[in-house]
């Protein structure tokens, strides 16, 4: 018995899990919504009769056949049109939503993953555009180096020939323009003063006292860019190389010293 039992639930599970039977029931609810309205949603007090008749009246239908036709035969053919109506277009709706609509559905996925797949591809070509952009930047501003690093090496070839051909003097020339934007440049008149005032002494001594005559930023000055040396154990003393003479001749002839 009990094997009959878990036969018939395991036949019931079976048929009630397919999905036709859920599509068929909610089609036909939809369909007779009237029905269903009038069993469970209207209040009895609005009825002006009987429950029954008042869904005779609403829901069903009668035909209208001559009198010879025999009573039993009307009301057969009245129950099976009624019965019909409120039956077979649930079904027919069911069949065609199981039968149609996984088409459409399969329909619907297809151009939706051919819409996904399109704009994965235009994603791709315009990144792909996007670096190959990239790339001819890249290749211009490299080209562009080359260009310049070009220039810069015969530009630097040619200003050693001119190095080479040029005397001191003119190379001192151009240098002290140079020297002359130099922060420290005002400093300058201190070293042509130690020089040729204290006979070249940094420190001298007057009543016991020291005396700086040249302080450190004059001295790295002109020291750093090659004017003076240094003479004496101590380096007290220091005195200008050739080349600054030729600066100091171009210093004290623009600015001649009162």
């Amino acid at each position: 018995m009990d094997g009959f039992w878990s036969s018939v639930s395991k036949w019931f599970n079976e048929k009630t899990s397919s999905p036709l039977y859920f599509t068929y029931i909610g089609f036909f609810v939809a369909w007779n919504w009237r029905f269903f309205q009038i069993i469970f949603l209207e209040n009895e007090n609005l009825f002006l009769t009987p429950r029954i008749e008042y869904i005779k009246s609403e829901i069903l239908f009668s035909t209208n056949f001559p009198l010879i036709i025999p009573a039993w035969l009307h009301i057969l053919v009245d129950w099976l049109l009624n019965t019909a109506w409120h039956i077979l277009p649930p079904a027919l709706f069911t069949y065609l939503a199981i039968v149609y609509l996984p088409r459409l559905h399969k329909w619907a996925l297809g151009k939706y993953l051919e819409s996904g797949f399109e704009r994965k591809r235009m994603f791709e070509r315009k990144r792909f555009e996007h670096d190959k952009w990239l790339l001819d930047q890249e290749k211009i501003h490299s080209k562009t180096l080359e260009n310049f690093a070009s220039v810069k090496e015969q530009q630097s070839k040619v200003e050693e020939r001119i190095q080479k051909t040029m005397s001191d003097e003119e190379r001192w020339e151009i240098e002290y323009q140079e020297f002359e934007k130099s922060l420290s440049f005002f400093k300058f008149r201190q070293i042509i003063e130690t020089i040729y005032k204290y006979d070249g002494f940094i420190v001298t001594t007057e009543d016991f006292q020291p005396n700086r005559h040249a302080d450190a930023g004059a001295l790295a000055l002109v020291d750093t860019w090659g004017l003076i040396s240094y003479s004496g154990s101590n380096r007290n003393a220091i005195e200008f190389t050739k080349k600054g003479k030729f600066f100091a001749k171009i210093y004290l002839n623009k600015n001649p010293v009162i």
